[in-house]
């Protein structure tokens, strides 16, 4: 048994001041809390910025057809009203590559059609299992 001198016991109790680490422990934790919300403001700024574009689609300009012929450059084909434009699109530029008549393209869009992404997935895969 460990005994306990007297003096040991009336000693005055000892009050701990918050120590530099602590302090700088929490300054750390506000300025990462305080990054952390800055940055998701600027994420979700971003996300607004960048879906800007998706908003309903307008009756009177459709596109009919879009074909890939680089990394970047595609070939639209798109209505506006009653007319038939053919354009060209790059990083950089737009161009009127030229004007078809409503006529010509009745059956491109039936002709045209993609392939269904879903099937042939599902397809690759019953093949390979």
């Amino acid at each position: 048994m460990i005994a306990l001198a007297p003096e040991a016991l009336a000693a005055e109790p000892v009050i701990l001041a918050p120590s530099s680490s602590s302090f700088g422990g929490m300054v750390w934790f506000t300025f990462i809390c305080l990054m952390l919300g800055a940055g998701l403001l600027g994420l979700l700024a971003w996300l607004i910025r960048r879906n800007k574009g998706l908003q309903a689609p307008n009756a009177d300009i459709q596109i009919v057809l879009q074909q890939a012929i680089g990394p970047r450059e595609r070939v639209i084909v798109m209505k506006v009203l009653d007319r038939v434009l053919v354009i060209g699109q790059t990083p950089h530029q737009i161009s009127l590559l030229t004007e078809l008549e409503p006529e010509e393209i009745a059956d491109l869009s039936s002709r045209a059609a993609p392939p269904d992404i879903k099937a042939t997935f599902a397809q690759l895969l019953k093949g390979k299992i």
